[in-house]
C-alpha cells in the first residue's frame, strides 16, 4: 500500500465510520486523489495576484485609472485575506471543508472572469472576489493537511507551497509576455481563472468533506464513543472539551504564531512590490531589476519545499526559526551596504530563501502545533487575519517612508527590525508545544 493511500478502517462501528472524518461518506478516499486536489488548488491561490503586477501598465494604459488605483488592486486581495480569514471557520463549520473550499474556488473563477471583461466597476468587485475565494483555501489547507495527512504534514506543506510558489513565478513571468503577444492583458488575466475552473474539476470527488465541528455533533448526537483517530483523540485520550472550546484568541502560542505569520508577511510582500525600485535606486537598469525580481521570487523555492519536511522531523524548532531569520538579516545587511550585481544575486538569495522558509515554518506550524483539524482552521484564520493585514499595510508604508526620506536605507533598516521582530515571536513559538495546556 503506499503511504499516501488512507489506512483501512480496523473493525470499526459503523457509528464510528460515520464520525471517522478520514473515512468519505461512501467509503474510503485515496489521499493520492486528494493531493492531486490540493495541488490543482495551490496553482490557482498566488498567479491571479502575481499576474496582476505584471499587467499594471497594459490596465493603466486601457482603461485610463491612475497608478494609485493599479496599486490598490494589487492590494485589495491581501485586505480580503484579513477580513475574511477569521470568519472562514464557522462557515466551513456550516458547510462542511468540502463545500466551503468549492465556494472558494467557485469565487475565484467568477472574480477573475469579472474583472477581465466588466470595466473598472468589475475589476474592483472581481478582484475584491478572487480574494475571497483565495482567503478561503489560505484558511483550510492546513487543516485539510492536519485532517487527511497527519503522518505526512511536513511533506503534504512542502508540496503544496512549492507548487503555490512556482505558478506565483509562472504567473508574474508569463502574463505580460502572453498579452503583448496579441490576446490582450484581458485574456492574459482570465487565463488563472482557467486553472482555477481545472482545480473545481480535481476537488469535485472530496466535496462532502466534513468539518471536525460537524463529525463532533453527530458523535454526541449518538453518543457514541469517540474514534480513535487524531481529530478526536489528544495524547491518546477521547477529546471531552471538543464542545466547549477555549477561544484561540485567548492562546499565547497562537498569537507568538500569528505575529510571526503577520511580521513575514509585512517583510515579503513590501520587498515583493518595492525591490525593483530599490535596485533602480542604486543605479541598477529597469529590464535588470526585472530579471532581480525574478530571481528574488524563484530562488526561494527550494526552501519552501525544504522547510515544512525538516520542521516535522526536528524536535528544536528555534534552531529553524534562528536560521531563516539570519538568513533574512544577512540578505538585508548585503543590500544595504553592496551594491554591485553578484553582491545584489547574493542578497537577493539569502533574503529569498529566507523569506520562503519562514512563511513555510508558519504555515506548517498551523497543522503541527493544533491538537486537531477544527484547531488548525481558527489558528489559520487567526494568524493570516493579523498576517495579511499588515502585508497590506507595509507596500504603502514603505512608499511613504521613502517620500519622506529620500532614502531606501531607512525602509531597509525598518526591515531589520521587522526581522528581529520575528526571530523573537518565532522562537517564542517554537517553545511551546500546544495552543492550550
Amino acid at each position: 500500500m503506499s503511504n499516501l493511500e488512507t489506512p483501512m478502517n480496523n473493525g470499526s462501528s459503523p457509528d464510528q465510520n460515520t464520525t471517522n472524518l478520514n473515512s468519505a461518506p461512501r467509503g474510503q478516499v485515496s489521499r493520492k486523489l486528494l493531493l492531486v486536489a490540493i495541488i490543482g488548488i495551490s496553482f490557482s491561490l498566488r498567479a491571479p495576484i502575481t499576474s496582476i503586477g505584471s499587467l499594471a501598465g497594459l490596465i493603466h494604459d486601457d482603461l485610463g485609472v491612475s497608478n494609485g488605483f493599479v496599486g490598490f488592486i494589487t492590494t485589495l486581495p491581501l485586505i480580503a485575506f484579513a477580513v475574511c480569514s477569521p470568519f472562514i471557520s464557522k462557515v466551513s463549520d456550516r458547510l462542511g471543508i468540502g463545500k466551503t473550499m468549492l465556494a472558494g474556488l467557485i469565487a475565484i473563477v467568477a472574480g477573475g472572469a469579472l474583472r477581465s471583461y466588466t470595466g473598472i466597476i468589475g475589476l474592483l468587485i472581481g478582484t475584491a472576489l478572487i480574494g475571497v475565494g483565495i482567503s478561503v483555501a489560505n484558511v483550510l489547507i492546513p487543516s485539510i493537511v492536519k485532517l487527511k495527512f497527519p503522518d505526512k504534514i511536513g511533506l503534504v506543506t512542502g508540496i503544496y507551497i512549492t507548487s503555490m510558489a512556482i505558478f506565483a513565478s509562472v504567473g508574474a513571468g508569463v502574463s505580460y509576455p502572453m498579452a503583448i503577444a496579441g490576446v490582450g492583458w484581458k485574456f492574459a488575466s482570465l487565463v488563472w481563472a482557467g486553472i482555477a475552473m481545472l482545480a473545481i474539476f480535481a476537488w469535485l470527488p472530496q466535496r462532502k468533506l466534513g468539518s471536525h465541528a460537524q463529525a463532533t455533533a453527530i458523535h454526541l448526537k449518538n453518543k457514541t464513543s469517540a474514534p480513535a483517530d487524531a481529530d478526536f483523540v489528544h495524547d491518546g485520550h477521547p477529546d471531552k472539551s471538543s464542545d466547549k472550546r477555549k477561544s484561540i484568541w485567548k492562546s499565547p502560542l497562537a498569537w507568538f504564531i500569528t505575529l510571526f505569520f503577520g511580521l513575514q508577511s509585512l517583510n515579503f510582500y513590501s520587498l515583493t512590490a518595492w525591490i525593483p525600485s530599490i535596485l533602480q535606486g542604486y543605479g541598477m537598469t529597469p529590464e535588470m531589476a526585472g530579471y532581480m525580481a525574478l530571481w528574488f521570487q524563484l530562488i526561494g523555492i527550494p526552501a519552501s519545499f525544504l522547510i515544512p519536511i525538516l520542521a516535522s522531523r526536528v524536535k528544536n524548532q528555534q534552531i529553524i526559526v534562528a536560521g531563516a531569520c539570519l538568513s533574512y538579516f544577512m540578505g538585508l545587511i548585503m543590500l544595504i551596504l553592496l551594491h554591485s550585481t553578484p553582491a545584489v544575486v547574493i542578497a537577493l538569495l539569502l533574503l529569498s530563501s529566507g523569506g520562503a522558509a519562514s512563511f513555510s515554518w508558519a504555515l506548517v506550524m498551523l497543522s503541527l502545533k493544533s491538537r486537531d483539524a477544527e484547531e488548525a482552521i481558527k489558528l489559520s484564520g487567526m494568524a493570516q487575519s493579523v498576517g495579511y493585514l499588515l502585508a497590506a499595510i507595509g507596500p504603502t508604508l514603505c512608499g511613504v517612508i521613502f517620500d519622506s526620506a529620500g532614502t531606501w536605507s531607512l525602509v531597509l533598516g525598518l526591515f531589520l527590525c521587522i526581522t528581529l521582530g520575528m526571530a523573537v515571536t518565532g522562537i517564542l513559538a517554537a517553545k511551546r508545544e500546544k495552543l492550550f495546556h
